[in-house]
Formats: C-alpha cells, sequence, structure tokens
C-alpha cells in the first residue's frame, strides 16, 4: 500500500491496513505522538478502528525533550 507519511510517499506492506499496524511497523506505538490522518488529528483511542486507504495522508509528530 502507497501512504504519504510526513509528506514522503512510501510503500507498506499490504498486510499493514490500520493505523495502530503503522506505528508499530516504525516502532512508535509507545511514543509519545500525536497523529493527522487525512488533515483531522486523532484521538489515540481512534488508531486501532483507522482503516488506511491507498494515497491516504499520514503526518506523525513526535514530542522529544531538550533545552
Amino acid at each position: 500500500m502507497k501512504l504519504h507519511i510526513n509528506g514522503e510517499e512510501v510503500s507498506l506492506p499490504d498486510s499493514i491496513t490500520r493505523l495502530d499496524e503503522v506505528l508499530r511497523h516504525y516502532n512508535l506505538e509507545q511514543k509519545m505522538i500525536i497523529i493527522e490522518y487525512n488533515r483531522k488529528v486523532l484521538n489515540k483511542q481512534e488508531y486501532g478502528m483507522t482503516r488506511m486507504e491507498e494515497g491516504d495522508s499520514i503526518e506523525i509528530v513526535q514530542f522529544v525533550g531538550g533545552g
């Protein structure tokens, strides 16, 4: 499946169909993040219910500490 993730087109295995699976694929499931899916900010509870389609857009913002 081809998706746009953070502005870049990426190809993911066809077995990945939900947003939570994308996070697992990139080892982000335990990180503090916000996701915008097709221009809508999602709650964490929605990640496992969100089924993706070819060409969807995902923006992942990760919080990092520092000074």
